[in-house]
């Protein structure tokens, strides 16, 4: 699994306005008083991109070639 430098420069970041769920929201604060949203949230996203080998157009081709296989056996 590819690593991630230690160290990000400030300008490899990118300040974004996200919304969460209040009730999951609370919850993580509960569960990590003082913990970093920004921390957790760049992890998951980073183990996400890993886990996602194909790109969306990929999915699509998946997806049209499926549709394609179920109407020809209705055939």
């Amino acid at each position: 699994m590819p690593e991630r430098k230690a160290r990000l420069s400030r300008a490899e970041f990118v300040r974004k306005m996200i919304e969460l769920p209040a009730e999951d929201a609370a919850w993580f604060e509960e569960h990590y008083p003082g913990g970093s949203f920004s921390w957790v949230l760049a992890g998951l996203l980073h183990e996400f991109r890993l886990a996602h080998k194909q790109t969306p157009h990929d999915y699509m081709v998946i997806g049209a070639l499926e549709i394609k296989k179920l109407t020809e056996e209705k055939s």
